[in-house]
């Protein structure tokens, strides 16, 4: 992190690799405080990356990645995904997949997750994907 009179004001965070197990490592978070621009933040916190293979996902509904480009290359644009919402309630659809929603009232194998979900009083709501970026050491 970078800090301005003892209080932190960017941060990189790094885990392994969730999603994708050719690379060692994937940036999590990149945040500024907020309503703060820092110019070079991302850059000077860079230089303390882990070593191995970098892979990141920038949301393209939020983010244009512009911040990646300078370090990573651009591997590609995922496809749209979606989240569930309920009475103004966001959830991620990783937990809601079939095989997780046995003990639902409304489960029934013939059905498909998302009629389920409808069942259970849910809506989808559809993004616009991630761009995907990779460093390779």
């Amino acid at each position: 992190g970078l800090f301005y009179n003892e209080e932190l004001v960017s941060c990189l965070s790094f885990s392994k690799s969730r999603f994708n197990n050719k690379y060692d490592w994937e940036i999590t978070r990149f945040a500024n405080k907020l309503n703060t621009k820092i110019h070079g933040s991302f850059s000077k916190l860079w230089k303390n990356k882990p070593e191995g293979s970098i892979i990141t996902y920038s949301d393209k509904r939020l983010f244009s990645g512009e911040i990646y480009r300078s370090k990573m290359n651009q591997l590609k644009d995922s496809n749209p995904s979606y989240f569930y919402i309920k009475n103004k309630h966001r959830f991620n659809r990783v937990q809601f997949q079939k095989h997780k929603l046995k003990n639902l009232p409304s489960f029934e194998n013939s059905l498909t997750e998302w009629q389920i979900m409808q069942l259970e009083g849910y809506d989808r709501i559809w993004d616009c994907g991630n761009k995907v970026y990779k460093y390779d050491k």
